[in-house]
């Protein structure tokens, strides 16, 4: 049966005069009082659409986001009165995920009065029409969303989502001109060092060289419907070994790129609308949304260059008959809701704010959109501050301590930075996702943000977003430098003052390489050095180190599941078994992963471990020198 689809509504109607409303109503209380209402006849605001949902503890802030993305104008939050919960504390759930969506939302820019949470039960009729009329007054008087897509149709955006070519045989390549993503498959030996050293093959039925071989024996269309595909970290550890230098991660970006459109199509076909988010599964649950990928790696000064994977012209078709949830993709970790925060990231109208984690005192330049800055360094601090409001508690504190700790460590080397007070997403887990037309809108647009800001060297607080800017810079011609925060500090370790030393075993560390630091960019001695010859610690390296080190075990929210989690308690126990009390990372990705494979481990030398950032550990290394304040310090 063909789904029916609501007609858009006329633009003159749109924004204060009809907003958009969507309402999360728990199925208990808030939707029968929503019932109540109705046979009551009371008068109610049509702007409002009604989502019935089992439990108001399942709406998850992805779900929010993603409301939000796809054109409304206010979300509300509707559940049972603490107490009358049908299954007890599903409310008290509600509430903590509210918290951690109104600081999202904050975040973004919206206004408060966007976003509500009530408690309205089954005989509350009245209120909830009083609740109801009120709301949409308030969205009304806000005026429409300023990331609302543009030409929004059925609530999705219709400019989001590449234009797809139809397949055109059962066998087709990612692309005529680049058969396989141009990653060399055919002089695959078949000999297995891959899967060797892969860490995710230790502990899942996973495979590269069968990948490989099932490609070249089968085509593109052979993997439509393989999870392999989405089970790959990307972490290069097994192109280090290959003897004949396989670019097996451009492979794999290539091809969830080729996937992820054919998905997409899929999805427009059974009434879904278009766009990257739509591309993969049903609506985000507490662990579940849609994947969708291909970053570009970039040509680091201390190691050679990785090409990016080539854009696929071409989409895979999808097993016949079946729904885009059926395809073997694998869902994105805490709901897709990062994916939702890149997704809005590239709206025009995006105005946010995210410099809340800015110490006081700090020496910077604060950059407005648009506006040209004096200072010739950008610090890039990348969607850390949305990690931190979303894990919130001591891991969000642990994050934000860490931004702050940079900003002064550069302080402290003379480097006074601008920062983009509207910074929008490298757009790098976009491409891991296969949404590559979705990143490439973010990364013209934060291109454009950094060429206006006419700094000449951008630092990166993450490496992630090193790798994806050098290969977006480039290709939209903007001139400037790219260094890690450890690349900088590294090269001015002397100005950071003398180290204090720590006694016994509380003075011993050891490190772990992140993936994009090390082997995408060949970053391995620098955070060495600031470690022992800054912060004075004692430097145990665990067995796995460099180039061999071992993946923290997830990428771009992809794939987190039980086989990560053993793969990621045997990483916190090989960093145990050096006898160092701290185990200090210089990526936010690690920093998290690895700390949330520490919760639930039973008592033991891992559960002990302290997971700590590079930056706060040289930031506590000494005492930080009294600096004026003066026009620019915050």
């Amino acid at each position: 049966m063909t789904k029916p689809t609501r007609k858009p509504d006329p633009p003159e109607a749109r924004g204060t005069a009809d907003p958009r409303v969507l309402v999360f109503a728990c199925n208990w209380c808030s939707y029968a009082g929503a019932d109540t209402a109705g046979v009551s006849r009371l008068q109610q605001s049509p702007h409002f659409r009604l989502l019935r949902v089992m439990c108001s503890g399942r709406v998850h802030p992805a779900h929010v986001l993603r409301a939000f993305a796809r054109g409304a104008d206010g979300v509300m939050v509707s559940g049972c009165h603490f107490g009358d919960c049908h299954y007890m504390f599903g409310n008290y759930r509600a509430a903590e995920q509210f918290e951690r969506t109104r600081a999202l939302v904050d975040l973004l820019g919206l206004e408060p009065g966007r976003l509500r949470l009530e408690w309205i039960s089954a005989a509350e009729g009245v209120r909830f029409a009083e609740t109801m009329n009120e709301f949409v007054e308030t969205v009304r008087r806000a005026g429409p969303s300023p990331i609302a897509p543009d030409g929004a149709q059925d609530g999705g955006p219709a400019q989001e989502g590449a234009p797809r070519t139809a397949p055109s045989s059962e066998t087709l390549s990612f692309s005529e001109a680049d058969p396989f993503g141009g990653a060399n498959l055919f002089v695959c030996l078949e000999c297995g060092r891959c899967t060797a050293v892969c860490p995710v093959a230790r502990y899942q039925r996973f495979s590269p060289r069968r990948l490989v071989t099932r490609t070249l024996s089968g085509g593109a269309r052979a993997l439509a419907g393989d999870p392999s595909l989405w089970t790959c970290l990307t972490c290069y550890g097994c192109e280090s070994v290959c003897p004949v230098r396989v670019d097996y991660g451009r492979f794999i970006l290539a091809a969830r790129a080729a996937v992820a459109v054919s998905l997409a199509g899929a999805a427009e076909d059974h009434g879904e609308p278009p766009g990257c988010a739509a591309a993969g599964a049903p609506a985000p649950a507490a662990h579940g949304a849609a994947a969708c990928g291909a970053p570009p790696e970039a040509a680091p000064p201390e190691a050679p260059g990785r090409p990016d994977a080539a854009r696929p012209e071409t989409a895979i078709p999808p097993a016949a008959g079946a729904r885009p949830e059926q395809n073997g993709v694998t869902p994105c970790s805490h709901g897709g809701v990062f994916r939702e925060i890149s997704l809005i990231s590239a709206r025009p109208g995006l105005r946010q704010k995210r410099l809340g984690w800015l110490a006081e005192g700090s020496r910077v330049e604060i950059l407005e959109e648009g506006a040209r800055g004096t200072s010739a360094d950008l610090f890039f601090a990348g969607c850390a501050p949305y990690f931190a409001a979303y894990f919130a508690g001591e891991t969000g504190a642990g994050l934000t301590a860490s931004l702050r700790a940079g900003v002064r460590l550069l302080n402290r080397v003379g480097i006074r930075p601008a920062l983009l007070a509207n910074e929008r997403c490298c757009g790098y887990h976009l491409r891991l996702a296969g949404c590559v037309s979705d990143a490439e809108r973010l990364e013209d647009a934060v291109a454009a943000q950094i060429a206006a800001s006419g700094a000449k060297r951008v630092i990166t607080y993450c490496p992630e977003c090193l790798v994806a800017l050098r290969e977006t810079l480039a290709r939209r011609g903007v001139a400037c430098t790219l260094a890690h925060l450890s690349q900088v500090l590294g090269a001015e370790r002397q100005a950071l003052g003398a180290p204090v030393k720590a006694a016994g075993s509380a003075g011993r560390v050891t490190y772990q390489d992140p993936c994009r630091l090390g082997r995408y960019l060949g970053v391995y001695d620098r955070p060495r050095q600031l470690l022992v010859e800054v912060a004075g610690v004692e430097l145990a390296e665990m067995a796995h180190r460099g180039e061999g080190a071992i993946c923290c075990g997830n990428t771009g929210w992809l794939n987190c599941n039980a086989a990560t989690k053993r793969f990621q308690t045997a990483r916190l126990d090989e960093a145990a078994a050096t006898g160092s009390a701290r185990l200090v990372t210089a990526c936010p990705g690690c920093y998290l992963h690895l700390r949330c494979a520490q919760e639930g481990l039973p008592a033991g030398p891992a559960a002990d471990l302290e997971i700590v950032d590079l930056w706060s550990v040289l930031d506590a290394s000494s005492p930080a020198p009294e600096i004026p304040g003066d026009e620019s310090s915050v």
